[in-house]
């Protein structure tokens, strides 16, 4: 709200960033997450057949098809804001690479996050009335975020997984600090770290299937199959090729998420990418405009089927 009523100043470096996140949001979201979006629903419409790795491959993939999805969105909600001088809240900062739960949902959907907690988690007394209200602030404010998303009890189940993420971490960090110390555990070490941030993608993942279940008994449905019978050799013989994307599709995948994560890692350590962009001489600068736009004129998913309103969070 200041911004619309103070005087707006729109600059070349401004303009320079805008493009930017524009394109970068439209290609991670039509090149990625829209061909990912052929995997995900083929497995998914019929998941009763199919055996666990596969089930648990699509359940990977949506959790990074969502996040790809969304954060795209945003960075061309930022952009197209950026082109009218207006500032818009960072909404993702690489929540993946969140270290704890509690990481993790600092980093993601930053905007509905804060809201959630200066308008109902601080209120209901936030963690200034003793532990038990501060745990049950936390299941209120997940319960209400599933609720948020619809009126189903998927996405209450949802919530409510994250609370127990949320409490139980809180209750047992002490004693997995202790246990590191006894088992001589080095908790500063890229390793540990590692550890640590694929534990919180595959909690992640976990609850992410209930969030993508059309129902209750879906998702429990799809997690019985997951854990029913692992057969490794889809991984070798091609037949994941024939689930929505073949061989060609797999690997334009593959390269854009090599891309997402140098991106990734840059904007970890503390680099605004929009900033490093800008120090870069102008032709290093249109040649990643070129190669950009290209890229999602030719790769992006797009055609008579298309529909250009089908974000996932479109619904909510």
């Amino acid at each position: 709200m200041p911004q619309i009523k103070e005087k707006r100043i729109i600059t070349d470096k401004g303009i320079q960033k805008a493009v930017l996140f524009f394109l970068w949001g439209i290609f991670i979201k039509m090149v990625i997450a829209d061909r990912l979006t052929m995997f995900v629903d083929t497995v998914w419409n019929s998941y009763e057949q199919f055996e666990g790795l596969t089930l648990f491959a699509a359940a990977v993939a949506y959790s990074i098809q969502i996040y790809l999805d969304f954060s795209g969105y945003s960075y061309m909600a930022v952009g197209v804001s950026a082109l009218f001088g207006f500032t818009l809240t960072e909404n993702f900062r690489q929540p993946y690479l969140g270290i704890t739960i509690g990481d993790f949902w600092k980093r993601w959907h930053i905007s509905l996050t804060e809201w959630f907690r200066e308008y109902l988690y601080i209120p209901l007394g936030g963690n200034r009335r003793g532990s038990f209200r501060k745990y049950m602030n936390m299941i209120v404010v997940f319960l209400v975020s599933g609720l948020w998303h619809g009126a189903e009890w998927s996405f209450v189940v949802w919530g409510g997984i994250h609370a127990a993420y949320h409490v139980v971490g809180n209750l047992t960090e002490k004693w997995r600090i202790a246990l590191c110390g006894r088992l001589k555990i080095n908790r500063e070490t890229f390793s540990y770290g590692l550890w640590q941030r694929l534990c919180v993608f595959l909690m992640a993942a976990f609850a992410w299937i209930f969030f993508r279940a059309p129902t209750l008994g879906d998702a429990f449905g799809y997690i019985k199959g997951m854990f029913s019978c692992w057969n490794p050799w889809v991984l070798f013989d091609k037949s994941l090729y024939a689930l929505g994307l073949a061989k060609e599709e797999w690997t334009i995948c593959a390269w854009g998420m090599v891309i997402v994560l140098i991106t990734s890692y840059i904007e970890e350590k503390g680099k605004q990418i929009g900033e490093v962009f800008c120090l870069q001489n102008i032709v290093f600068r249109y040649l990643c405009y070129f190669a950009l736009f290209m890229a999602v004129a030719i790769l992006g998913v797009y055609g008579p089927d298309y529909d250009a309103s089908k974000f996932i969070y479109m619904g909510f």
